[in-house]
């Protein structure tokens, strides 16, 4: 449930204070409230999981917006490279010199902050997602 809050601070700016914990509360009472049910796991999980993302968007969105500059420091942060041997003077800022990162995103001028992937990434993960299929297969193969 707190994953939840997590993901959503992460990749929608206008997630707030009050979104994080309406989401987590309504997640662990939909956990709670589930485990009285003879649903199947799978089921119950998607549903507080749910429950958790609808909260936490309705409680954001009808509370205050978090402040614009701590939100973009943020995410300038997450954005910008670590650099070998770089210092850092004091805490969630830019070390001194230092630019903020830039990258292309697929909704750029909106509160989603989700980053195209380089072709370096899908290159990568593809061929782990090929490596991880080869040991699925093999292990498959050894148990016969």
């Amino acid at each position: 449930m707190l994953g939840v809050a997590f993901w959503l601070g992460l990749f929608w700016k206008r997630f707030n204070a009050a979104g994080a914990w309406a989401s987590t509360i309504a997640g662990f009472l939909g956990w709670w409230g589930m485990s009285f049910t003879a649903l199947s796991e799978p089921i119950q999980i998607l549903t507080y999981l749910f429950l958790s993302i609808v909260v936490g968007v309705v409680a954001s969105l009808v509370t205050k917006r978090p402040i614009t500059e701590n939100v973009e420091r943020f995410h300038g942060l997450i954005r910008t490279p670590v650099v070998a041997g770089e210092k850092l003077t004091e805490p969630c800022k830019l070390p001194v010199g230092c630019d903020v990162g830039t990258r292309p995103m697929f909704f750029s001028g909106t509160d989603f902050e989700f980053p195209r992937p380089s072709k370096t990434s899908v290159v990568g993960f593809l061929l782990a997602s090929l490596a991880v299929a080869a040991m699925i297969s093999g292990f498959k193969f050894l148990i016969g």
